[in-house]
């Protein structure tokens, strides 16, 4: 049996290439899709100063919690353990393939008009619609690139039910707790019935996210005492905009070196999430702008193991990072350009949810590195199927460039 541990955009991505080489695969996930407020978790993330808030019932959290103690220091992040992952709260955000450095990679692309058809075929379950690959971006100075992505609200229901009709099988209430591989089976918590389940594996495929993959790695293999996951940082802003651009939503921003991509939100959708306002039209030229930065200011968050089951998450930032990035905005608004950045406002350690590289992929073999085809080294048939295994970490949507990765991993 092969399973696949993760029901997000990772792990479904996983199984919708692998399904086209074997049976008999088996996606694992703690718990079915469930009712939750979506408004009323970004609101206690938002309030939250350090530590993860979970998108899932207090039922669930609460169990997940008592099987692993864990101390958050300078991070905060979100999880979610229910079906779809992730995908409940951002929605789905996918971009031209083109529109990332392909460099970035490890390897060269040797079949590149598959893995094209693969990653087009992905969009079209997800969204529901045809896409053509083209470069969606509008270049409007020489410092401002307009992006055209697909977006989507809901998550990945779509996938799943193209998966199921495809005979993947779902296994619910589970919770991974360690790998043994000398025997090749998997320890699960049965979060129902409140005991442990083996499972043999003829494959196993860790597409948890990079948090709750390196959780698991460090319960399971005692050569692996800390984990450090590398994180795009980002800022919040107010944005003013002085042309006449419609719909415009997603940018890039190159300047003196600095270089972020950012995503828009008016004020009527904010105060429309959380408040029901409507009548906000005295900010219609001015928004709240999230932008990732350029991975040269990345942080770092290192998850070490703690005694027998608990863990230290402890995020970690670049020093002075925020007054050079600052002194940048000042200088780019002083030439009154077509948009303008005030109050830049950094993130948390671990919130951008941009995070990847802990297990890089390399041709040579060492502790901490996988295979190019995500496999670890010295841990045969235990594959890393998530933005874990990314050299480095695009400012741009993580979703896009860990599908590519993950569909260049398993095709053949």
């Amino acid at each position: 049996m092969i399973y696949i541990i993760g029901s997000g955009f990772s792990g479904l991505t996983t199984a919708f290439i692998l399904r086209k080489k074997y049976k008999n695969i088996t996606v694992i996930s703690p718990s079915k899709k469930e009712r939750i407020k979506k408004s009323g978790t970004l609101l206690k993330y938002l309030l939250t100063f350090k530590g993860e808030t979970k998108f899932n019932s207090n039922k669930v959290s609460n169990k997940i919690s008592s099987i692993e103690k864990t101390i958050y220091k300078n991070c905060k992040f979100i999880s979610s353990y229910q079906d779809g992952g992730l995908s409940n709260i951002w929605g789905g955000v996918l971009s031209n393939i083109y529109q990332f450095n392909l460099k970035k990679f490890p390897f060269k692309f040797n079949n590149l008009k598959k893995i094209e058809n693969n990653y087009l075929n992905l969009e079209k379950l997800i969204f529901k619609k045809n896409f053509k690959m083209f470069n969606r971006s509008k270049k409007i100075n020489e410092n401002i690139t307009l992006l055209n992505f697909n977006k989507k609200n809901s998550n990945v229901e779509n996938l799943k039910k193209y998966l199921l009709a495809k005979k993947v099988n779902f296994k619910y209430d589970l919770y991974l707790k360690n790998i043994d591989h000398k025997r090749k089976k998997i320890v699960l918590y049965n979060l129902s019935h409140g005991r442990d389940v083996k499972l043999d594996y003829k494959k196993l495929y860790l597409a948890a996210g990079p948090i709750n993959t390196a959780k698991i790695i460090l319960n399971s293999f005692s050569n692996f005492k800390s984990l450090k996951l590398k994180e795009t940082r980002h800022f919040f802003c107010i944005v003013k905009k002085k042309i006449k651009l419609r719909n415009i939503k997603y940018f890039k921003f190159e300047k003196n070196n600095l270089k972020f991509y950012s995503q828009l939100y008016n004020f009527k959708d904010i105060f429309k999430l959380f408040f029901n306002f409507k009548n906000v039209n005295i900010f219609k030229n001015f928004f709240i702008g999230q932008c990732y930065l350029d991975s040269k200011y990345s942080g770092y968050i290192e998850v070490k193991k703690k005694g027998k089951s608990n863990f230290l998450i402890t995020g970690k930032q670049k020093k002075l990072f925020k007054k050079d990035i600052s002194e940048k905005l000042t200088q780019f608004n002083n030439k009154n350009f077509d948009l303008k950045f005030y109050f830049p406002i950094f993130n948390s350690i671990g919130s951008s949810n941009h995070l990847g590289s802990s297990f890089p992929m390399s041709k040579k073999k060492g502790k901490f590195n996988t295979k190019l085809n995500g496999e670890l080294y010295n841990f045969k048939d235990i594959y890393i199927s998530d933005s874990s295994v990314l050299n480095d970490i695009d400012m741009q949507p993580i979703t896009t460039f860990s599908l590519i990765n993950i569909l260049r991993m398993n095709s053949k």
